[in-house]
């Protein structure tokens, strides 16, 4: 596409302002220069009854689990978190690294197709982001960290460690760090993620509080899942954590935390949260307290997880699901879980997930039905619409056809 150039479509959805009918969006050197209303100006590309919206924001998934995509359909919801847990161990000391490259390649191409354009992965060896550099696609790749014993510990985090230093951010990439879970890793790894995390500007993410079966772990040091840890050896009950709040409040410390899940507390002091509702039905857990995180102004986005435990990649089917079950939020609300939310939970705003003069030209387009003509929201969220373009730093890099 030439640079300067426009497109037009019935309607805009900047997130970040009301929607704007008849809109134009301006685009020079990869930038977005202006969005207005503009209805009878001369455009470079008109997309006539469509919806422009940012690009939408993957906010939390394991792109390296991809070969697990049948395992949803062996394990019938509600799944037993600990059967699929042995699946997923099992998976990863019986697959190859090959294996996993083909899935991370994969997993990319069908982010791009379901409008996805800023992805938050989680890999076991940071692996995924040396395939971004070869996609239109953005993302921070946050390297596991997995130890609860010292041994395993000092392991992982040396490895993490020397990843780090050898991947700074990029413009298409930045590095991050995840704690796994509070049931695999070591009490002392949380803090010394967090302090690297605020030296280096890193985000942070972590699964919290995701079943009950974890919270028995941390508060009794028995139960079900210490059965499973001793099973794998995995086992050390000096290197638990106190508890959510405690880990929560360790990694607060850090650049950006992004708690991950917390299907089961209420209240925990973080500032981000990241649901990933479709995974969360899955596995039959009660109604999410996101709704409680957002009245106390947490920041919460939207994620798939992996293809273990969901159906597809597409986060925009994670909003509408939301909005089925949450209609009361409304459209714009759920609209900004996926967009501007995400963006920020992974420390990209001043870049993406609004469409604002001087960020980055990443948008996608939804066909318009005739009967949400008025309600351009409605239609993303409503309607079984496919996205159509995606385009990324002003650059269309997928077409549908209309």
């Amino acid at each position: 596409m030439i640079s300067p150039w426009t497109v037009r479509a019935r309607w805009l959805l900047p997130i970040d302002r009301p929607p704007v009918s008849n809109g134009v969006l301006r685009v020079d050197n990869g930038r977005i220069v202006s969005v207005e209303s503009a209805p009878a100006a001369r455009v470079d590309l008109d997309l006539g009854d469509a919806v422009i919206l940012p690009g939408l924001v993957n906010a939390h998934m394991h792109l390296d689990l991809g070969g697990l995509r049948s395992l949803p359909y062996q394990l019938k919801p509600p799944a037993d978190f600990l059967a699929w847990l042995r699946a997923v161990v099992a998976y990863r000391r019986g697959s190859t690294t090959n294996e996993w490259d083909a899935a991370i390649v994969q997993g990319i191409e069908e982010s791009l197709r379901c409008g996805t354009t800023l992805i938050g992965d989680i890999s076991v060896d940071g692996r995924s982001l040396n395939f971004l550099s070869n996609t239109p696609l953005r993302g921070t790749v946050f390297h596991e960290v997995i130890g609860l014993t010292r041994a395993r510990a000092r392991q992982t985090w040396q490895a993490a460690a020397r990843w780090i230093e050898a991947n700074p951010a990029t413009d298409v990439s930045r590095p991050g760090l995840s704690p796994h879970a509070p049931y695999s890793v070591r009490k002392g790894l949380f803090r010394l993620a967090a302090r690297w995390s605020r030296r280096l500007g890193l985000p942070l993410s972590s699964h919290l509080a995701e079943t009950r079966t974890e919270l028995e772990l941390l508060s009794k040091h028995a139960g079900a899942l210490r059965q499973f840890l001793e099973e794998l050896g995995a086992w050390d009950e000096s290197g638990l954590a106190p508890g959510i709040d405690w880990i929560a409040q360790a990694c607060s410390h850090g650049a950006r935390f992004c708690s991950v899940h917390l299907n089961h507390a209420a209240g925990t002091p973080v500032k981000h949260l990241i649901w990933c509702p479709r995974t969360h039905a899955y596995f039959g857990h009660p109604p999410h307290p996101f709704e409680g995180y957002l009245k106390a102004g947490v920041n919460v986005a939207l994620g798939t997880d992996s293809l273990a435990s969901c159906p597809d990649l597409s986060v925009l089917e994670e909003a509408r699901w939301v909005y089925r079950n949450y209609s009361h939020l409304g459209a714009a609300q759920v609209l900004r879980l996926v967009t501007i939310n995400g963006a920020k939970a992974l420390m990209w705003d001043e870049e993406v997930g609004s469409l604002a003069p001087g960020k980055s030209a990443d948008w996608i387009a939804i066909p318009l039905e005739a009967r949400f003509h008025d309600q351009p929201e409605l239609g993303v969220l409503e309607s079984d619409a496919r996205v159509w373009k995606v385009c990324i730093r002003g650059a269309v890099c997928q077409d549908a056809g209309a």
